[in-house]
């Protein structure tokens, strides 16, 4: 799977250079830019050829809100991995409800996305609120302020 950052390599390796790169774009105001870099890393890393674009943009969606949960954006290859499969696990799940439904395609999938929760294994017990932090503005997580 091509990412957004144009990688065309299945083995490539997340390591702590990308994680400072993500850093360092987070503390330029790039905040968007930072997430799009670590979540298409873990998406390439994977392996997924999934190219159904619900999945990514649920993917995407996932991914930033466990990222922004976190006290930085530090995520070593395997806590990726692991976040990786725990969305494709819950991923598996809503398509099949998607697919399925008796009431028609889900008018705004984005929207509906955002309220699907993941049992992510959060540092200290922190989770997101989309009233109390502003990145959470990224992807269009909540209305604007």
């Amino acid at each position: 799977m091509l990412g957004r950052t144009g990688c065309t390599s299945k083995e490539i390796e997340v390591h702590k250079e990308d994680c400072r790169r993500a850093l360092v774009l987070k503390r330029m105001s790039l905040v968007r830019s930072a997430l799009y870099a670590l979540c298409d890393s873990f998406l390439v890393r994977s392996g997924d050829s999934d190219d159904d674009p619900r999945w990514v943009r649920f993917y995407e969606i996932q991914m930033s809100m466990y990222l922004l949960g976190k006290k930085n954006l530090e995520v070593s290859p395997p806590e990726g991995d692991m976040v990786h499969d725990l969305i494709r696990d819950v991923w598996e799940d809503v398509r099949s409800y998607m697919d399925s439904t008796p009431f028609g395609p889900i008018e705004n999938q984005d929207q509906w996305f955002r309220t699907i929760r993941v049992d992510f294994p959060w540092d200290g017990g922190t989770s997101i609120s989309c009233e109390s932090n502003n990145d959470a503005l990224l992807f269009g997580q909540c209305g604007s302020k």
